[in-house]
């Protein structure tokens, strides 16, 4: 099973859910945009997981 996690600033946690993932043996990776990290192809991935995060539709010019 292939976990994608999309973290959007540092302060997010995703302990329980890492904890549970690799309890189970599946791969998790994160990837944090706001450092410029890319996307991978999501072909492989069976769950993506978008964490919250302080960006908002009427602020894509501050937080694109």
């Amino acid at each position: 099973m292939n976990i994608f996690c999309i973290r959007h600033v540092d302060f997010e946690t995703r302990s329980v859910i890492r904890e549970r993932a690799c309890r189970r043996e599946f791969n998790f990776e994160i990837i944090k945009p706001y450092e410029g990290q890319t996307f991978p192809s999501l072909e492989d991935d069976d769950f993506v997981i978008s964490m919250g995060g302080l960006q908002s539709p009427r602020e894509t010019k501050k937080l694109p």
